[in-house]
């Protein structure tokens, strides 16, 4: 029973404020949260989830609808999305089409939409002073949505596109030809996306009237007793509930609809039992694992779903994952048992497969069935169970301010089916065990109830090939041999040798306390020590978390001179990985994790977890890594991967962007460039480089967290102790750790490189205009011009001109500043060029024309934004002063100081900014494209559109080019620091 409480029918209230008939206080949350919640129960059946965080950057509200594509009529496949585009766009009150977008974006916020099976969701963001009036007016879509006839072709235009793109990507294909093999009639076999096909053609062929049938549509499954809301502001919990009072959610009408239940499993008999061969369109190998099981999420105090998903995709050394690799059938195992809708729910499991792998799928899962043998032999076990609720709990308790622009979707669909009282803790706190349900869900995993998926490109040479007729993917079924069916029976009836479950988890920390502060405390990091081999950074966390993390950059000459040594380093970290990770599988439940990049700057090792027992698990991985043997079995494996995706690589999108980086780094590892050497490396090369790492290093630490100055000197002194292993290992000297400088355009040119590629049809342009070293006040001019240009450039370049996929960023690289944008889509890359050029001559009228208060949205915006830069989130602070100390920049005050410096900013010098660095008529102007062409289909060109010629330098050779060119300057630091070998005091 919830604790609530309940009031009378008018609750003593005016008649023109929203009826509230009952609140919900006792909400379970973790120990650290400080955020207020509160739940509400409207009168007109709506439940709300109040939140008041003080720390909250932007306020924000999000409405789901218990609707989702399932519902589509089968004659109009997409109109459950075209229902969601078209609410967003207009009401009644407020009929200006996207004005509540415009109007957001005026505020410097932003909207979101989602659609899943059984839920669509609606939700916006902006700065709490603008949260009332925009709350309001959002309302007013879901009291009297306005469905223009006019504007509905243009929604189902948008579509279109978006639908292109789901015709682009292999999980969506796959997904697409699981709904086309469900049981006939089911709903979830008539899920596809909609399109101009489905939307408009074919309904006018038939004679439909979408807009009539979309208000149909409306009416029938848009109810307010289907529909729950989360807000969450700075605003007390009162004044929030004062908010909802006296808006308009009570004039939402209650239709008393039911929630959509489906009581019957999509598959049938006849529809399980299957191999499915799929074509993918990327150079792929994977096998998927489908098995439908019952929904058991009202059982979420148990949790049967993780204690069997915990058994069988455990990364422990007995489990599935780790004997596929040691076959070197597979390099991944990743798995998981949910609802895709209520009623409806799956195990699923994806195998990333080598070329050995994909000759012995059926091997693969007769593995699977001998594992959950082994499971139902070892009997559900209670200890386990508890040992599964004590982790769930500590990392619950312990869990950190969640980033609500991403918690939130998630809650609000938990608001469908969870009482308010468990709404944060659903699935985190497993209070009861059950061995009755755990069984019903692994007796439930049999051989008979599967469908799998082998997905790879040799399937295109199959007999009898047939095209899913929506979204065009190839693909062959067959019914499971029956001797390998036997085989699956036989091994779902035979416990394995080779499998045994997981130990119990020795690794649970004790001490959750508090470290008293330091006497010197500061908000920006210390260095603590400094000598030839080490520069130590500190920091104490201001969350107020048991947590700390620690980043380790290990600088070596060796790793990163040529294409061989960064090809070597990238071996030397997959081979430990994969020879490591079963290590740590328990520390990974208990959330300490560690992670190993290679960056521009080096070698860089992560670490995050309870500071009780982090020091352990650092020193333990480091001296893995120091005595690190090459194993050859491992190495070849490693080596074969890597290979393959740079050969992949090599034919993607991100070649384009890899391009840009190529031509104006002053030292680079080209994907060509790495997938020339990876051909001549041996193992015997390897053991060299191996043998030769550690002769000369210099290593950069920051730690922080919940740690003292003494504890991070103990553990930093053993942990470079460990790295230098002997007294022969040579230090570094400046020359050998300087950073890699940007190449710069020459002031007034317009650079184009010019590229094919043949694995997809669509093209692609990346522009990046230069706009010079690293300033404080320039950075502003680019931050604010870029948070000015981001809706007209959404709404011309996409929505207008339909160029296709548009993303555009401001980047700072090496200490220097640019304005970048990207355009994936089907027209020709000349023609898109030549429109984004159009574009930003009209960039200067729309900055010209903006109005003191729209200027000043966008300064108070981008304000916000820089002040919330300072993150809450223990992880991510510690990333961002990272960032800080790995670039070379150490402007720990980022955010604050270009906030200052914005309020000395007018309209007037975004102008004399646009004038210099972003107008083709400027002699300042520094530009480069990068033009991907697609050798797979012809991009388009307006019918009688005449390019122009326009004055460019074709880049023909790249080395050739860099060679004309000067380099930026490095960063300078924005603090004194201790320069490389510049001693402070010894170890303490």
């Amino acid at each position: 029973m919830e604790n609530l409480q309940s009031f009378p029918a008018n609750n003593g209230a005016s008649a023109n404020l929203t009826e509230i008939v009952a609140r919900f206080h006792d909400i379970t949350k973790p120990l650290s949260d400080v955020a207020e919640y509160r739940g509400l129960e409207l009168a007109n059946g709506i439940r709300i989830l109040l939140i008041s965080d003080p720390y909250v950057d932007k306020s924000k509200a999000c409405m789901s609808v218990n609707v989702g594509d399932l519902m589509d009529p089968v004659e109009l496949p997409g109109l459950a999305k075209l229902c969601q585009k078209m609410i967003f766009l207009a009401c009644k009150k407020y009929p200006k089409e996207n004005g509540f977008g415009k109007v957001v974006a005026k505020h410097g916020g932003r909207t979101q939409w989602y659609l899943e099976h059984d839920t669509t969701d609606f939700s916006f963001e902006v700065p709490s002073k603008y949260f009332k009036s925009v709350l309001e007016r959002w309302i007013q879509f879901f009291v009297s949505p306005l469905f223009a006839d006019n504007t509905v072709r243009k929604v189902i235009n948008g579509l279109d596109t978006e639908f292109q793109t789901c015709c682009k990507n292999d999980i969506s294909r796959i997904n697409q030809i699981r709904h086309v093999m469900s049981t006939p009639g089911h709903d979830w076999s008539k899920v596809r996306p909609g399109n101009k096909l489905t939307l408009m053609d074919i309904p006018a062929e038939n004679g439909i009237d979408v807009e009539k049938e979309l208000k149909k549509f409306y009416e029938k499954h848009y109810s307010a007793n289907l529909m729950t809301c989360l807000i969450v502001d700075k605003r007390p919990l009162d004044k929030l509930e004062k908010l909802v009072q006296k808006s308009d959610f009570g004039k939402v009408v209650n239709k008393n609809l039911e929630r959509k239940m489906w009581e019957e499993k999509p598959y049938g008999p006849g529809q399980l039992g299957h191999r499915i061969d799929v074509v993918p369109i990327q150079n792929t190998k994977s096998l998927k694992i489908m098995i439908p099981v019952d929904d058991l999420c009202k059982y979420y105090k148990s949790n049967p779903f993780h204690y069997v998903c915990h058994l069988i995709f455990n990364k422990h050394e007995g489990g599935l994952s780790a004997e596929l690799q040691k076959r070197d059938w597979a390099y991944s195992v990743h798995g998981w048992i949910g609802p895709s809708a209520r009623g409806i729910a799956f195990l699923s499991a994806i195998i990333s497969l080598t070329d050995e792998g994909l000759q012995h799928v059926e091997n693969i899962l007769e593995l699977f069935f001998h594992l959950i043998s082994s499971i139902k032999a070892t009997g559900v076990q209670e200890w386990r169970h508890d040992e599964l609720a004590k982790i769930k709990k500590i990392n619950f308790c312990y869990s950190e301010q969640r980033n609500h622009s991403h918690f939130l979707p998630r809650l609000e669909k938990r608001l469908h089916r969870f009482p308010f009282k468990d709404i944060l803790s659903e699935g985190q706190l497993m209070e009861n065990f059950n061995p009755e349900l755990i069984q019903q869900l692994l007796n439930q995993l049999t051989p008979q109830n599967m469908n799998y998926f082998v997905i790879h490109k040799g399937a295109k040479n199959l007999r009898s090939l047939v095209t899913e007729e929506h979204l065009g993917a190839e693909y062959k079924k067959m019914k499971i041999d029956e001797e390998w069916m036997e085989k699956f029976q036989k091994a779902l009836l035979t416990p394995h040798e080779v499998f045994h479950l997981p130990q119990k988890n020795e690794f649970f920390p004790i001490h959750f306390d508090l470290k008293p502060k330091d006497e010197n405390f500061s908000d920006v990091p210390k260095v603590i020590h400094c000598d030839d081999h080490s520069r130590i950074w500190f920091m104490q966390n201001v969350e107020n978390m048991p947590k700390a993390t620690v980043f380790i950059l290990l600088k070596n000459p060796k790793t990163h001179t040529d294409n061989m040594g960064r090809l070597m380093i990238n071996i030397l970290k997959h081979c430990f990985i994969h020879q490591n990770s079963f290590e740590e599988c328990h520390h990974e439940y208990l959330r300490t994790w560690s992670n190993i990049q290679i960056v521009d700057e080096g070698t860089e090792i992560y670490f995050t977890g309870f500071d009780d027992n982090l020091a352990t698990f650092i020193k333990n991985k480091i001296r893995r890594l120091r005595s690190y043997k090459a194993d050859e079995k491992s190495f070849n494996l490693v080596l074969k991967k890597l290979t393959k995706t740079l050969k992949d690589e090599s034919n993607r999108h991100s070649l384009t962007w890899e391009s840009i980086t190529q031509i104006l780094g002053e030292r680079t590892w080209s994907v060509s460039g790495l997938q020339a050497v990876s051909e001549h490396v041996t193992f015997d090369m390897f053991n060299a480089f191996i043998s030769q790492l550690w002769d000369a290093f210099h290593v950069e630490i920051l730690a922080y967290g919940n740690l003292t100055q003494t504890e991070v000197l103990d553990l930093t002194q053993e942990v470079t102790g460990i790295f230098k292993g002997s007294e022969s290992v040579r230090p570094l000297c400046p020359s050998e750790v300087r950073g890699i400088r940007q190449l710069k355009i020459k002031e007034g040119d317009s650079c184009v490189y010019e590229t094919d590629r043949n694995s997809r049809e669509n093209s692609n342009v990346n522009i990046k205009l230069q706009i010079g070293p690293i300033e404080t006040r320039i950075h502003c001019l680019l931050n604010l011009f870029h948070r000015i240009v981001m809706q007209p450039i959404e709404n011309v370049l996409r929505k207008k001109e339909r160029l296709g996929v548009v993303l555009s960023q401001t980047s700072v690289e090496t200490g220097t500043l640019s304005f970048n944008i990207k355009i994936n889509g089907g027209f020709d890359v000349k023609y898109v060029n030549e429109r984004f050029e159009a574009f930003l001559k009209d960039v200067r009228i729309i900055i010209a024309s903006m109005t003191d208060e729209e200027f000043s949205n966008h300064i108070k915006s981008l304000t916000v934004g820089l002040h919330g830069s300072k993150h809450k989130h223990s992880t991510i602070a510690a990333g961002n002063v990272w960032n800080e100390i790995r670039h070379g920049h150490f402007m720990f005050k980022r955010g604050e100081i270009l906030a200052e410096e914005l309020k000395n900013i007018n309209k007037e010098d975004v102008l004399n900014f646009y004038d210099q660095k972003i107008s083709a008529e400027s002699k300042q102007r520094q530009k480069l494209s990068v033009l991907t062409r697609s050798t797979l289909k012809k991009g388009k060109i307006p019918e009688n559109h005449v390019l122009e010629e326009r004055k460019e330098i074709q880049i023909l050779d790249i080395e050739q080019f860099k060679s004309t060119l000067e380099a930026y300057p490095l960063p300078q630091p924005a603090i004194d620091v201790p320069g490389i070998g510049q001693k402070t005091a010894a170890w303490q």
